[in-house]
């Protein structure tokens, strides 16, 4: 018998709940019974073993367990005995376990450990701002990067009228809601720094799934399975019950396209609010973006800048 399970991501937020896949392999030439495979960890609870039953020589079954992730102190959901972050937060152990039996009833046990660190949960919340402030002087600006030249990230930032000059990262992907579909880079920014006009909030925890935030024009190029393009009213029925709606998403692989292999993996993702300036693109948090650059590619390049402007004669320029 071979145990094979998901990676536990390297880190989880506190409160929210973690899918993990796995798989039982029978590669024996006899069958197996009463195969589960449980986890065991510290602030980790499943909600739930994985029971499979029997299996037949040759097999594989899978299967998919849901994890409450609490704190380190917690000894059950809702009893958290810790009184500080330094004692709720910070690096955890586990054990992920294959059990079965043989035609006598012997028990035998495959164990696999893991490591993760659970993070305090963070809320994101966008103040609604509807009118613009039109006193503030102060604009967000892409700047495109030419390769070679990533040392303007530095020397921008000390033009005089230039507040601040952050790195973005583009990820590519798709998004998915009530039938349609459509192809688009997501933006990774720094939210503090990114000047928005905010007509849509929802109240959400920033974790493992990804929180995505829209500009009302953003999905105008979305298509049903037929390819016709999204009509305004569609978009703008999306974008008013956007609370109600299931979004998914999938990280697009470049190489894989390339070699005719990508596998469309889509996974749920949770809408943070709509822009109405900037209103053509789709943002999420910064370090969101990093964690699924390296999914993709192992690194995470800059192709873009945020460059935040303030100055009443400098915007007029």
């Amino acid at each position: 018998m071979e145990l094979d399970a998901a990676e536990i991501p390297p880190f989880v937020y506190a409160s929210e709940t973690q899918e993990l896949c796995v798989k039982a392999l029978n590669l024996s030439r006899t069958g197996v019974y009463n195969v589960r495979i449980s986890l065991s960890g510290t602030g980790l609870f499943p909600m739930e073993d994985i029971f499979i039953g029997n299996m037949e020589a040759g097999t594989e079954r899978p299967g998919t367990m849901r994890i409450y992730v609490g704190t380190r102190t917690m000894t059950e959901i809702g009893t958290d005995v810790g009184k500080s972050d330094e004692e709720k937060y910070g690096e955890v152990k586990g054990t992920i376990t294959l059990k079965y039996e043989d035609a006598k009833g012997k028990t035998y046990e495959i164990e696999r450990d893991f490591r993760t660190e659970i993070k305090k949960a963070q809320i994101l919340s966008l103040t609604v701002n509807e009118e613009a402030e039109t006193n503030s002087w102060q604009i967000s600006v892409f700047v495109i990067i030419i390769v070679g030249h990533e040392e303007f990230l530095e020397e921008a930032g000390q033009i005089p009228g230039i507040r601040s000059v952050t790195p973005v990262i583009e990820i590519p992907a798709k998004i998915r809601a009530e039938g349609y579909t459509m192809e688009i880079s997501l933006q990774g920014v720094d939210l503090t720094e990114l000047i928005m006009t905010v007509k849509e909030s929802n109240e959400v925890q920033v974790g493992n799934t990804p929180v995505l935030i829209l500009g009302e024009n953003s999905i105008a190029m979305m298509e049903d399975v037929n390819g016709h393009k999204i009509s305004e009213k569609k978009q703008k029925g999306l974008l008013d019950c956007y609370q109600e709606i299931d979004w998914q998403y999938c990280l697009v692989d470049i190489d894989k396209i390339e070699s005719n292999d990508e596998l469309e993996d889509w996974e749920p993702c949770l809408i943070a609010g709509i822009l109405s300036s900037p209103a053509d693109g789709i943002y999420l948090p910064y370090e969101q973006a990093e964690n699924y650059a390296e999914k993709l590619s192992g690194q995470t390049p800059i192709t873009r800048i945020l460059v935040t402007v303030q100055g009443e004669k400098i915007i007029k320029k």
